[in-house]
């Protein structure tokens, strides 16, 4: 039976927690495939089963995306156990998908502690800096946190609490904030 090209996109995910390509080259593959694998675990701590739907808002529209996650088995049970760092690492894994392929941001690199933020992005059509000196350059600055189960007010709450964090990087680059809650998947994405 052949499907048409419209059912076909129709089943496609929006976000696929097993292919991190559309993250650009810069993230490894053994880390894209650990914060897919901490989101799968943490979105699956509530939906044992059937399709997983993220409702996706920024500041201009909100709307649902279909995610695609691993499947969990006894040994992913086993090692992302930990549902501290599974959050933490999945809320990585889905804010990068997400800004990615809503804003066309993709991976600059992972930074250090310190600055109040967790990575630096290339805004949709840049280039790598080459000036080795010049770590910054014209990037976006991306503040992740992820709550395993909460309502519309903690992330709210969450929310007003990275802007505050990120206020002194908003001053000198475009600062994205984003706020995932696994249990009602949601993801919230802020240019600031």
């Amino acid at each position: 039976m052949k499907i048409s090209k419209t059912k076909r996109n129709a089943l496609r995910p929006d976000i696929d927690l097993r292919d991190f390509s559309v993250v650009g080259p810069r993230l490894h593959k053994s880390a894209a495939d650990f914060f897919g694998t901490s989101a799968s675990f943490c979105l699956r701590k509530h939906r044992a089963r059937g399709a997983i739907v993220l409702r996706y808002s920024d500041s201009a529209s909100e709307k649902r995306l279909r995610v695609a996650v691993h499947t969990i088995t006894s040994a992913v049970r086993a090692t992302f156990n930990d549902l501290q760092d599974a959050t933490e690492h999945g809320a990585y894994g889905i804010a990068l998908l997400t800004a990615a392929r809503e804003m066309g941001a993709i991976l600059a690199e992972r930074t250090w502690k310190g600055p109040g933020f967790d990575f630096h992005l290339l805004p949709p059509g840049r280039k790598p800096n080459q000036d080795p000196d010049d770590i910054f350059g014209d990037n976006w600055a991306l503040e992740v946190s992820g709550i395993l189960e909460g309502t519309d007010a903690d992330v709210a709450a969450r929310l007003r609490q990275k802007r505050k964090q990120v206020a002194k990087a908003a001053k000198v680059r475009p600062t994205l904030v984003a706020v995932i809650e696994f249990s009602e998947p949601s993801t919230t994405l802020e240019l600031q």
